[in-house]
């Protein structure tokens, strides 16, 4: 998290701010429950050549087979992986809700109803707070326009909107899941705020737009599908205003000293994460 370097006045400075939340208790059979597409077997009908991407496909968790004496979930195959995805996402990180995000936990009780929901949006609001103390010459503006990175449901952008209605007046949602993004547009539609919020379904490996657009490049635990942080980091610096901020939190690689080198690469490999960094690695790209 660090103003813009193209400012003269930043200080290159990073604030970064390392949490630990453990969710295996929470990927029970009950929270999995309901997550099959209703079509679950994919069966091919264009002749089109098509380019087989990481989105294509994906494994869900299914009925529980015997490995070893233990009780395994086995994955198979599903047809629709941004549908499942959304019912992933909402069932284990947002008890249902709009909000899929890990949050912020002080205070909280994760046994409580929709505490996965309140922690999201209380993450939320700690990193507006935090680009606000990073843009103190805009904090009585009007006119704050920023840009979510990976902005799911876009539940993020329309509560900050609808929060921060005096200071900001545009915010973009840019997200690859078409499922996620038309929740994002109906849901801005239903609360009013079309004129404010704007969905473009896009990677933010390649931000669609011109350098220098926005006050606050800002992203919620999106970084981790990313296949080069590095080109990420670089885009959302690109498109951020001199003397804006750029402000995100992502699930990065523990120092775990019980996980071999061997055990954390494999974990990134079965999670389809491309570039698994480390805090101090993160801060040096």
């Amino acid at each position: 998290m660090a103003p813009n370097p193209n400012s003269e006045d930043a200080t290159g400075d990073v604030i970064c701010i390392a949490d630990q939340f453990h969710f295996s208790s929470f990927y029970s059979s009950t929270n999995l429950a309901g997550l099959e597409d209703d079509d679950s077997v994919s069966t091919p009908t264009s002749t089109t050549p098509h380019r087989p991407s990481r989105s294509d496909s994906m494994s869900i968790i299914g009925p529980e087979e015997q490995v070893n004496g233990d009780a395994r979930l086995k994955p198979h195959t599903i047809a629709n992986p941004d549908r499942v995805k959304l019912k992933f996402y909402s069932n284990v990180l947002g008890d249902n809700s709009t909000f899929i995000h890990y949050g912020k936990w002080d205070g909280l009780d994760q046994d409580q109803p929709g505490a996965y929901g309140r922690a999201s949006e209380a993450m939320t609001d700690y990193m507006y707070n935090l680009s606000m103390s990073l843009l103190p010459h805009r904090m009585d503006s009007n006119d704050v326009n920023y840009i979510d990175l990976g902005s799911g449901t876009g539940a993020s952008a329309i509560h900050l909107v609808q929060k921060h209605s005096a200071t900001i007046s545009k915010a973009t949602c840019l997200n690859l899941c078409k499922e996620q993004n038309d929740m994002a547009i109906d849901t801005a539609a239903e609360m009013d705020m079309t004129d404010r919020i704007d969905v473009v379904e896009a990677s933010f490996e390649e931000i669609p737009f011109e350098e220098n657009q926005y006050d606050l490049a800002f992203s919620q635990d999106a970084f981790i599908h990313a296949l080069t942080k590095k080109k990420v980091y670089a885009e959302a610096y690109r498109v951020t205003k001199p003397g804006g901020a750029f402000v995100f939190c992502d699930l990065m690689c523990g120092d775990n000293p019980d996980l071999t080198v061997q055990e954390l690469a494999q974990f990134a490999e079965r999670n389809r994460i491309n570039d698994w960094l480390n805090p101090s690695q993160v801060i040096k790209t």
